[in-house]
């Protein structure tokens, strides 16, 4: 018997029950908050903080983080040696990711936010946009969500860059890592594409000290988390001119306060956190 607790506030236990009784026949399935009992539990499906379920379950064996990323659990070094946790792979969620990247760099390539307002006002007015070999798209996390976006944006012809933690090499872009490899990154890049996962070294990584770097009137694609962003700094650099527009799918808080000043902004387009749907 395979007993199974599945805690999230996002996604849908009769999904998951239904498609895991296809596979395991002896399977107890239960969902947060109806533990039952906690000694029996040892598969742990989560999305969100451990905070002390690991205590409060002494026997778990595996946790399957419900999603791309395993930082909302929290502290990872806590987790004990004997447990193996696993991040969810999904084709479909990797091609989604994909598309609103792809998605967002052409509207930006096309000068879409341009023609709008131009339309807007009735303005007949041709901008001849400059060839994608000319565009240098950076891509900030190279995981499989990233490496996948790279690897499509550099078949449409377009200037691609990487930067992650550690040395990587790719045919399709070129990487830079480290904190010694961020600057020369963000200097050639015309569109920043946030891909990383949340941890203290990327909280709060779009910032004004990282915008100053990028070429003015560049574009910023924020898919990654939304404690990735200073909100306040994305602001001052759209109303500057450092930033001509930005694409953000993921906030601090979600569902958005109808207060928050990004509904106002024409310069932001906004999604709610369904760039990977």
């Amino acid at each position: 018997m395979a007993v199974v607790l599945f805690k999230s506030q996002t996604d849908d236990p009769t999904l998951w029950n239904t498609e895991l009784s296809r596979y395991l026949a002896h399977l107890d399935f239960r969902v947060w908050p109806d533990v039952g009992d906690p000694q029996e539990v040892e598969y742990l499906l989560i999305w969100g903080e451990l905070g002390d379920l690991l205590e409060r379950l002494p026997n778990v064996k595996v946790i399957l983080s419900l999603g791309a990323g395993v930082e909302h659990l929290g502290d990872l070094n806590k987790i004990q040696d004997n447990i193996s946790v696993i991040r969810l792979v999904d084709d479909d969620l990797t091609r989604g990711m994909s598309e609103y990247v792809i998605f967002n760099v052409l509207r930006f390539h096309r000068l879409d936010q341009l023609y709008r307002e131009q339309q807007s006002q009735r303005i007949w007015q041709e901008h001849p946009p400059v060839a994608s070999s000319e565009i240098r798209v950076g891509v900030m996390g190279l995981g499989v969500l990233g490496k996948d976006a790279a690897k499509k944006l550099s078949t449409l012809d377009y200037n691609v860059l990487g930067w992650c933690r550690e040395p990587k090499s790719f045919e399709f872009c070129s990487v830079f890592h480290g904190k010694e490899g961020l600057n020369d990154f963000l200097e050639q890049t015309n569109i920043l594409i946030c891909l990383l996962p949340l941890t203290t070294e990327t909280d709060g990584i779009l910032c004004a000290n990282t915008f100053s770097k990028l070429p003015a009137n560049s574009y910023l694609v924020n898919a990654g988390r939304g404690q990735h962003l200073i909100n306040a700094d994305l602001l001052d650099a759209l109303s500057s001119g450092q930033l001509l527009g930005a694409a953000i799918d993921v906030f601090q808080e979600e569902p958005l306060s109808t207060s928050h000043p990004f509904w106002g902004n024409t310069k932001i387009m906004m999604t709610p956190h369904v760039a990977s749907k």
